[in-house]
């Protein structure tokens, strides 16, 4: 997968964590609304590696409603991955 890869290729630049992407179109390492036997196989991959899952980049237009609420979506995601940091930036168009 290409989570599985990027987790690869970070342990053999020497990182020891990563932050994931939940961009849409752009990056996505990680979903929203899935069972939490998804979000613990993306816990057991960077083990795999050594790596620790430090945060969730997901910048958005948060003045949107839409965005707003699945920005929460992002933060369970989060939460349910033991993720305690998600990044938002500014979002835009």
């Amino acid at each position: 997968s290409d989570l599985d890869e990027a987790l690869q290729h970070i342990a053999w630049a020497g990182y020891d964590g990563a932050e994931l992407a939940c961009l849409g179109d752009m990056a996505q390492h990680i979903e929203v609304d899935r069972d939490q036997s998804y979000y613990d196989e993306i816990k057991d991959r960077a083990k795999k590696y050594g790596l620790e899952l430090f945060a969730i980049e997901a910048a958005t237009n948060i003045l949107e409603e839409d965005r707003r609420r699945w920005l929460l979506k992002v933060f369970e995601a989060a939460k349910r991955t033991g993720i305690s940091v998600v990044a938002i930036g500014s979002g835009g168009k």
